[in-house]
């Protein structure tokens, strides 16, 4: 029995990746209130705003393929004709 085991912290979280529509609406209303901030809720937003954006671009992305670990222990995108 390991660490793992006593309190969970290594367990993999499942995600739900939001659908390229629900992001969009996302990024339109965080540019929405982007126009009436100021200082520091200005900069979160703009955080906010790129995070959203590299989310989009990962479902946009034409790449997107499996991928598996090769031989040197390294992700790697797995060829097509496979």
């Amino acid at each position: 029995m390991g660490l793992k085991d006593c309190f969970g912290l290594l367990e993999q979280e499942e995600w739900d990746i939001p659908s390229k529509e629900t992001l969009d609406e996302i990024i339109k209303e965080l540019e929405a209130k982007l126009l009436i901030a100021k200082g520091s809720e200005r900069t979160k937003l703009v955080y906010q705003i790129a995070n959203t954006m590299v989310f989009l671009s990962h479902l946009d992305d034409k790449k997107n393929r499996p991928k598996k670990l090769n031989s040197n222990g390294k992700w790697v995108w797995v060829p097509e004709d496979e």
